[in-house]
């Protein structure tokens, strides 16, 4: 409130786990106090899809070391049509990423598999399919799920991706980081684990 030049970027905020007794996840919780925060703060407030905000979207079960994760709103939730509907309508607005001016690009993760056709045009046009083709809206669609899945770190990679969104500073998550919180694994990608009881900002 009183520093309006400063901007908050948050992520990764869907992220139920799996367990014996599973008995429900309240990331919905974070997702309605985020929503709170970003209606205070319209332009301030920065959300980014994660790949498990994508897979709510999808209703995509997410395995873990052979086991399902169950959604935050999949079969047999238990929170109320409305809560439902209003979560899923807010990540679905979600941006894949934020650009800044000075070269720091955030996002959930870096593409791997679709890398070499991943361009900045394809995401900035995300929400008017009108200037595509169905096989392009396909292609789109693939790009933009690998930026919220890949997990290629390769010096090559990173150089090639940097390049590609004008940013040297490329900022995920989506990797666990183990006690520091944080991994830098090449001179591009700073890596922000945020979540656990390890969790680090920046």
């Amino acid at each position: 409130e009183t520093n309006p030049q400063r901007h908050v970027i948050l992520h990764e905020l869907v992220h139920n786990i799996y367990n014996e007794d599973f008995q429900g996840d309240y990331s919905y919780e974070c997702l309605l106090e985020v929503a709170k925060y970003k209606h205070t703060f319209v332009d301030q407030v920065h959300y980014i899809m994660g790949n498990h905000e994508l897979c709510e979207i999808q209703a995509k079960e997410i395995m873990k070391d052979g086991k399902p994760i169950p959604l935050v709103f999949g079969k047999g939730h238990k929170y109320g049509a409305p809560v439902q509907e209003a979560c899923k309508g807010f990540l679905k607005g979600l941006p894949y990423a934020v650009h800044t001016p000075t070269g720091v690009w955030f996002s959930h993760s870096t593409p791997e598999k679709l890398l070499k056709r991943f361009s900045l045009e394809m995401l900035l046009q995300a929400g008017d399919g009108g200037h595509f083709s169905k096989t392009q809206d396909t292609l789109r669609d693939d790009v933009r799920e690998d930026l919220v899945w890949g997990r290629d770190y390769s010096i090559a990679s990173a150089r090639e991706f940097a390049e590609k969104v004008k940013c040297p500073i490329l900022v995920v998550g989506h990797t666990p980081c183990g006690p520091s919180g944080f991994m830098t694994p090449n001179p591009h990608h700073v890596i922000i684990d945020s979540k656990d009881s390890t969790a680090a900002i920046l």
